[in-house]
């Protein structure tokens, strides 16, 4: 009985995602929901035998699409699979994709790898925010990492925050316009934590980005920069960047 609950967690969890963090400005998801699986050192093997066992059950039941995420730069032994919604009914509606297609002893020997390889599981669900971003370019062909940038706000100071965030838009567009990057507010779980998610690919993080200062003191001048500047820093409590690899074979597409 214990096997069945992780299963089907596993399954609601991973299956209720477009490459994840990325999408459409014109027509963004309600939100998104981040589920994050932590792998127990060496044990990555088997959670990915668990979820190819997924990718194989969804693909038969062509359930809805969704991008699996491994661990790159930061975030050792972090799996994340980050699924888009447009309502919080749909929470209501998921499958157990791997009851659907096994079952008997097969389906209790997937339970007991997943319940061997992973120590502990998060979700918290973002909310995208498109006026606050740039968008990317076209993908001929997927991209191979997510940079993912966790800013923490301080306390009641998520409007100051944001009026920086649109200074910044701003200042980026007119002074690099080959940068771009998505932008999520907190949502349900997530904290204080606003997200930005830069798709592209390892050759990408060899090239720095013209500093943020830099670009506000050349659009706004040098005091009115510096002072955006400033305002930015002063709401916010800790930065941290991570790099996630895009794993096309740990995800489903219909």
């Amino acid at each position: 009985m214990y096997l069945k609950r992780i299963l089907y967690y596993f399954a609601v969890v991973i299956f209720s995602l477009s490459y994840a963090f990325v999408y459409s400005e014109d027509a963004p998801p309600r939100g998104l929901t981040v589920n994050l699986f932590q792998v127990a050192v060496g044990r990555a093997q088997e959670f990915e035998q668990v979820s190819m066992k997924f990718k194989a059950a969804a693909d038969k039941i062509k359930s809805p699409e969704y991008f699996g995420y491994s661990p790159g730069i930061g975030n050792n032994d972090l799996y994340a699979f980050v699924s888009p919604f447009n309502s919080y009914q749909e929470f209501a509606t998921q499958q157990n994709v791997l009851a659907e297609v096994y079952e008997g002893e097969e389906l209790a020997e997937i339970g007991q790898m997943f319940q061997d390889s992973v120590t502990s599981t998060d979700s918290y669900v973002i909310v995208p925010r498109p006026d606050l971003g740039i968008a990317g370019p076209e993908f001929e062909t997927p991209p191979e990492i997510l940079l993912l940038i966790a800013v923490t706000v301080k306390n009641g100071m998520g409007l100051q925050f944001e009026a920086y965030l649109e200074k910044l838009v701003e200042a980026t567009k007119a002074t690099a316009p080959d940068l771009y990057y998505n932008a999520f507010q907190p949502g349900l779980g997530s904290g204080l934590i606003w997200r930005f998610g830069i798709a592209q690919n390892w050759v990408d993080l060899d090239t720095q980005p013209k500093p943020i200062p830099q670009r506000l003191t050349e659009h706004f001048g040098r005091r009115n920069g510096e002072r955006i500047f400033q305002d930015g820093q002063d709401a916010i409590e800790s930065v941290e960047f991570t790099v996630s690899r895009f794993r096309p074979d740990l995800s489903h597409s219909n």
